[in-house]
């Protein structure tokens, strides 16, 4: 009898709504105004509709027409089961898996990379002068940026101020000096020989 809200009437052990009308014989059992044949929860007054029928009325739904989706809980419009940050309205992607949101991150697709200090468009992790934005590479360590670094590879040969290449015979000199030096002494040795023969 402790658990029967009809003690006297032995089709009737619960009233749903209190209304002193057994749920077997009552229509509305939650007396929401909606028939409980036509009531998805006959016994809950606060939801009568599941649109997607996955279990949650449409009212405590965030998404009552999506079936994979329930809660939202930090109301950015997406789904807590396809949001990565749930708690965190200003993130809701994230698309290189590496653990910052694309909101936050200067390089979404790229998992190595995440700050960009200098703004220089090369990651923190890979600029070996994070906060130059002139500078983002050091080929010979020497901690002189490359941009900077008269001699790049630290080969002890500067590099051509013209074409960056310190291997072409220039060293710095200008450009066609030596070409022209050559060819004044093939000419030269041309005409010792010319001499010689009319000896």
């Amino acid at each position: 009898d402790y658990n029967d809200a009809m003690p006297l009437d032995p089709n009737e052990q619960y009233d749903a709504d209190g209304d002193g009308i057994g749920d077997n014989a009552d229509n509305d059992d939650d007396n929401d105004g909606v028939l409980d044949n036509q009531d998805a929860f006959p016994t809950d007054p606060s939801e009568t509709t599941d649109s997607d029928n996955d279990g949650v009325g449409n009212n405590a739904d965030a998404f009552p027409n999506d079936p994979s989706e329930r809660t939202d809980t930090d109301n950015d419009g997406v789904g807590d089961n396809s949001d990565p940050f749930p708690s965190n309205p200003g993130e809701w992607a994230d698309s290189d898996g590496d653990g910052t949101g694309d909101n936050s991150d200067a390089f979404p697709n790229d998992p190595n990379e995440i700050v960009d200090s200098d703004g220089d468009g090369v990651g923190n992790n890979a600029d070996a002068f994070p906060f130059d934005e002139t500078e983002d590479s050091d080929t010979d360590g020497d901690g002189i940026g490359d941009n900077a670094d008269e001699d790049a590879d630290g080969d002890g040969v500067l590099d051509d101020p013209v074409d960056g290449d310190d291997g072409g015979g220039g060293g710095g000199i200008l450009p066609g000096f030596s070409a022209a030096l050559g060819i004044i002494s093939m000419l030269g040795a041309a005409a010792a020989m010319a001499g010689r023969r009319k000896d």
